[in-house]
């Protein structure tokens, strides 16, 4: 029978470098490896780093192998196999669920010890014997672990104790069944993450002008970025393809302007591509673009004597603009063009006046001071 379970992390040691130090193995994607050795002969027991109904506070490990993966849904299957020793042979397996966020960095044993304290353990297991193959998709979890699409997973091949100073053991294929017979992985659910971490993108409109910026923290071996947009939310296209800068220790800074935007909702994101081709995508920004409507400024207020009135319009738009004194008498009328309008108030007595601008959509009253 499956079994779930429900943790809490506790944190017992000091130092997670330490923990993580020569003890750490990081295979990097889930994926089939044949006669892995460990070499635990020169390692002493530490205590894990963690507890969950598989191990209580206080168990041991000699040495932990992570995996990594991002599902596309469907039950988690492998197994992993003994290939020599005795009976003091332990190989325990961990799968803990990391969210919808990948490690911070390349996966590292360094990066495992900062985050495993946010991630969740959701099943557990182990195999005593040589030649007995064991884990997710065994006797005893059949059916696989369940994974939800999107999420990245972390699995954690543990060496609890061992009489021999080396052993051997192998990991196989690993795959996701997704209802329609086991699928193999392919390289996009193996991609857990780039050589690259954004710290911010976002994007402002300016005279109907979309700009757009974004920093990254983290480049090392980093390709580009490809400028996506969409009118809908899905169905993006490239518009621009930004090189990366891969200058190490530093954060990069960048900016596209799209001058050229459709008015409405509009959205834009990064497609992240690695030099090796692995790519995945930043948030979505999305913009309101309303550049069909008048724009209008009016200066300066209070005005001495030339009262400017600065109006931008569609085409098929006229704007009437007429000024009323403080008893209510209009004392000008004309139709303003696109662009700048001067209206002479030199000749008029100081006092508070009411600046009425008449378009095809709106009426707007701006008070006047001189």
């Amino acid at each position: 029978m499956k079994m779930i379970f429900t943790f809490l992390f506790l944190l017992f040691f000091v130092s997670y470098t330490k923990v993580f130090s020569q003890d750490c193995v990081v295979l990097g994607c889930a994926a089939a490896h044949t006669n892995q050795v460990a070499n635990v002969g020169a390692l002493t027991d530490q205590a894990l780093p963690f507890v969950n109904g598989c191990f209580p506070l206080g168990s041991t490990y000699r040495q932990i192998v992570w995996q990594f993966f991002k599902s596309n849904g469907g039950n988690f299957k492998q197994l992993f196999t003994p290939t020599n020793g005795g009976d003091a042979l332990n190989i325990n397996w961990v799968l803990f669920d990391m969210g919808n966020t990948p490690p911070t960095t390349n996966a590292t044993c360094v990066d495992v010890a900062n985050n495993i304290a946010t991630w969740t353990s959701i099943d557990c297991g182990s195999t005593l014997l040589p030649g007995t193959p064991q884990g997710p998709g065994d006797a005893n979890h059949a059916a696989g672990v369940g994974t939800n699409n999107g999420s990245y997973y972390a699995i954690a091949v543990i060496i609890t104790q061992s009489a021999q100073a080396t052993y051997s053991f192998d990991i196989g294929a690993p795959t996701l069944d997704v209802g329609a017979g086991d699928e193999p992985f392919t390289t996009a659910e193996c991609d857990i993450v780039l050589p690259v971490k954004l710290s911010s993108f976002g994007a402002r409109v300016r005279n109907c002008v979309t700009s757009l910026n974004w920093t990254s923290e983290i480049e090392s071996g980093f390709k580009n970025y490809d400028v996506e947009y969409s009118g809908s939310g899905s169905n993006f296209k490239t518009i621009a393809v930004v090189p990366a800068g891969n200058v190490a220790g530093a954060p990069q800074n960048y900016s596209y302007t799209d001058p050229t935007p459709r008015q409405g909702n509009v959205y834009y994101r990064l497609k992240m591509i690695d030099a090796d081709g692995k790519f995945d995508y930043s948030k979505v920004v999305v913009m309101k673009i309303s550049c069909n409507e008048s724009q209008l400024t009016v200066y300066p207020n209070p005005v001495i004597d030339i009262l400017n009135v600065n109006i931008t319009t569609p085409d098929d738009e006229t704007t009437t603009g007429k000024l009323f004194d403080g008893a209510g008498r209009l004392i000008y009328s004309h139709t303003l063009v696109s662009g700048t309008n001067s209206i002479s108030m030199r000749n008029l007595p100081g006092g508070v006046y009411l600046l009425q601008l008449i378009s095809n959509k709106q009426v707007q009253h701006i008070k006047i001071v001189k």
